[in-house]
């Protein structure tokens, strides 16, 4: 896996990918630190209320086609599309494109 260079929403997929159930911000920001998928950037707020902040946004504006779905108040789980979305991420030969990629761009 890419270390570090996930957007926010591909990390949340793959914390909720790895968990394998839904789960709950807490949850999904410590796997998402655990996992080294993404370093903060000076951003306002918690972490926890970005990863919030992102599922809800996916929700509201992508609807049926969004990666996550809420499965209770306050826990959400991927969606059909997130689960086709974490295969994509974690598959071998999309890290090794991306690293291709990224490796000719620091040149």
């Amino acid at each position: 896996m890419r270390e570090n260079n996930y957007t926010w929403c591909e990390a949340i997929i793959i914390a909720l990918g790895s968990r394998g159930s839904a789960s709950n911000m807490d949850d999904i920001y410590n796997q998402i630190v655990q996992d080294r998928l993404y370093v903060p950037k000076n951003e306002n707020g918690t972490p926890q209320r970005t990863i919030a902040s992102t599922i809800s946004v996916s929700i509201n504006n992508d609807g049926n086609n969004s990666p996550f779905k809420k499965f209770t108040t306050g826990i959400y789980e991927l969606s059909n599309i997130g689960k086709q979305k974490y295969k994509e991420l974690t598959s071998n030969e999309y890290v090794s494109n991306y690293n291709n990629i990224h490796n000719e761009l620091e040149g």
